[in-house]
């Protein structure tokens, strides 16, 4: 479970998404997180999901309970990545390069002309199916934003405004809250050096080592 866990964070976001038919964005995307029940209506909440992007640079703020908060950094231009992370009172910064993502989407998108609001985003519904699962969700996204930005949903025509994913746990829907479009300075994409550089690998063996120690 541990290692589908960092693997969905390190090798879902693979850059897929094409930039020339977008503006760029700067500024920050907010979603709310909830575990949805069997109807997909009913949600607890469980945490907030922060995007920042410079059109360059994307900084993707996210929780766990094994791990608390990881924080994604990603240069769009040179494909390639650290994740943060806090593992038994150490912080590590794990590095990945990116690829580009050459394998048929595992999602189809079936559009209808149904329209919605998030964020004041007008969003377009996309019936979407993902190999392997039994059901459908209804998917929003806004052809006003780039989904590279998130670098989710393969496949999609814009930014998802509202979607749900499979996880451990149940059933997840993220829901854009809030759009600031900003200028952000360039520190918000740096980390500190109290931070340990290391590869996945490398990582994975002290996350093994330490559960044997226990």
């Amino acid at each position: 479970m541990l290692r589908t866990f960092i693997l969905f964070l390190l090798f879902g976001p693979i850059l897929y998404a094409q930039k020339t038919s977008f503006k760029p964005f700067t500024g920050a995307l907010t979603y709310k997180v909830e575990l949805v029940d069997s109807t997909l209506k009913k949600g607890t909440f469980q945490y907030y999901m922060r995007v920042y992007t410079n059109d360059t640079m994307v900084r993707t703020e996210n929780e766990s309970e094994l791990f608390g908060k990881q924080i994604v950094i990603k240069n769009l231009k040179l494909n390639k990545q650290y994740l943060l992370l806090t593992y038994n009172n150490k912080k590590y910064a794990i590095q990945q390069q990116l690829f580009p993502d050459t394998t048929p989407s595992k999602y189809q998108f079936e559009e209808k002309q149904k329209f919605k609001k998030f964020a004041k985003k007008k969003s377009r519904l996309a019936i979407t199916s993902i190999k392997n699962v039994p059901y459908k969700f209804n998917t929003y996204y806004s052809i006003e934003i780039n989904p590279i930005y998130l670098d989710i949903l393969k496949g999609i025509k814009g930014l998802p405004t509202q979607y749900f994913l499979p996880s451990n746990n149940g059933i997840l829907r993220y829901t854009l809250i809030e759009v600031q479009e900003t200028s952000l300075p360039s520190t918000a994409f740096l980390f500190s050096k109290d931070y340990l550089k290391i590869t996945f690998e490398d990582f994975i063996k002290i996350v093994t080592e330490t559960k044997k120690e226990n």
